[in-house]
């Protein structure tokens, strides 16, 4: 109760007076105006929670003042103090000043008393509603964050367990699964399916000569390059060591042989390049596709695909091999 400020506000000197009286041994803390202006002063410097207002004053009446903490201080409870009991007179309080209550004069202790628990009382009440209210909206934002942050760390942990931490492509636990996967559908709807498998040229001599830090760039560089020349439909994955596979479904044998060659020229095209490191490093491919040979499993195809790696190789490297 010591915390809840009351503002009277009366030109009649005589009623602030008897109010002080009646009120003598409350515990509330009370403050009195003779005036709007006043009051504004007093609610500048302090806050009300409860404002009791005749509706008659000079220069600022009691309407004025009900707008103006309706406008500084809504939370504030808004009483009328008046000797109109009059319904036409008291509607514009009603309908423009959302006041709570109306008290009439002369004052009677009990009514003034009745009056202003009640009021405190609904100040209370709401002020607690009000923080119920704001509890819950921490409440659901902090839930939020912590679903955001769940979310982002399941994401981080999906994205870790099916991909290679230096290249940023698939690796090889989902290379499996995913090649199952087209491997079925190709099967079940009769459709084309080919793939690359690559493997950059002499590539122990590159750790070798220039360091593993090095050779982790051009891994991740060449990774880079494939995204850069594969369409959006084909997967990229880091097969193990320096070798790569290119998934390509629904794709024939021509847009298969395009992809390969493609991928054999730009790493002819364009060195590796670190500090004052600069070289170039070739690629040889194994490519296959369904449209030629009917395999019967994705371990057949994969199979074929390094026979012809193998191929690319002893005719020299730095070439594809599709037969």
């Amino acid at each position: 109760m010591k915390d809840i400020n009351i503002l009277f506000v009366d030109d009649e000197k005589y009623t602030l007076h008897a109010i002080e009286r009646l009120l003598l041994r409350e515990r509330f803390n009370c403050y009195f105006a003779e005036s709007g202006a006043d009051a504004i002063d007093i609610m500048k410097k302090h806050t009300i929670h409860i404002l009791v207002t005749d509706m008659r004053m000079p220069e600022m009446d009691g309407l004025q003042l009900l707008f103006w903490i309706q406008k500084h201080n809504p939370d504030a409870v808004r009483i009328v103090l008046s000797a109109c009991t009059q319904t036409a007179q008291l509607l514009p309080c009603i309908n423009e000043g959302k006041i709570y209550q109306f008290i009439t004069k002369p004052l009677v202790k009990e009514e003034l008393l009745k009056v202003l628990h009640d009021a405190i009382e609904h100040f209370l009440t709401r002020q607690d509603r009000i923080g119920l209210v704001h509890q819950l909206d921490k409440d659901k934002q902090s839930l939020r964050r912590n679903l955001s942050e769940k979310l982002t760390q399941v994401q981080r942990l999906q994205k870790i367990s099916v991909c290679d931490q230096l290249t940023g492509l698939y690796n090889r636990r989902h290379m499996d699964h995913v090649l199952a996967k087209e491997f079925k559908r190709y099967k079940r709807y009769k459709t084309n399916l080919s793939c690359l498998l690559l493997d950059l040229d002499h590539f122990k001599r590159v750790n070798d000569t220039f360091g593993h830090p090095f050779g982790d760039l051009v891994l991740r560089e060449f990774a880079s390059r494939v995204g850069s020349v594969i369409r959006e439909s084909d997967i990229a994955f880091r097969y193990g060591g320096e070798e790569f596979f290119v998934l390509l479904p629904e794709t024939g044998y021509p847009e298969m042989r395009h992809v390969g060659e493609r991928i054999v020229a730009a790493c002819a095209a364009n060195p590796y390049e670190s500090d004052q490191i600069s070289e170039y490093i070739t690629v040889s491919i194994g490519g296959v596709s369904a449209e030629l040979y009917p395999f019967k499993d994705e371990e057949e195809l994969i199979k074929k695909a390094d026979e012809n790696l193998y191929k690319a190789k002893a005719q020299g490297r730095n070439r594809a091999c599709f037969q």
